[in-house]
């Protein structure tokens, strides 16, 4: 169930460009509400990097990131499974 909700928050329904991202928040599958900073070529999203964006897929636009994506409740949660001092968001 926690790896769901992880690759949830990766996701958000609809068609949503660069642009689109950067000019407003976007809820995700996980309910989490996503927003980015920055624009074309430094374009971030959380914690991540966006290192690919606007990537045409028969189901949508992908936007390859860097890193895991995470809210502070989630971090939470996966910090506790982790043994102290391994888990960085």
């Amino acid at each position: 169930a926690l790896l769901l909700q992880v690759l949830e928050n990766h996701i958000v329904r609809g068609k949503v460009s660069s642009a689109d991202l950067a000019s407003r928040q976007v809820r995700s599958l996980g309910g989490n509400e996503l927003s980015a900073q920055g624009g074309a070529g430094a374009l971030t999203v959380g914690n991540a990097q966006v290192i690919g964006a606007d990537i045409q897929a028969e189901n949508g636009i992908i936007h390859a990131v860097n890193g895991v994506i995470l809210p502070a409740e989630l971090q939470s949660r996966l910090t506790s499974f982790a043994p102290t001092g391994t888990v960085q968001p």
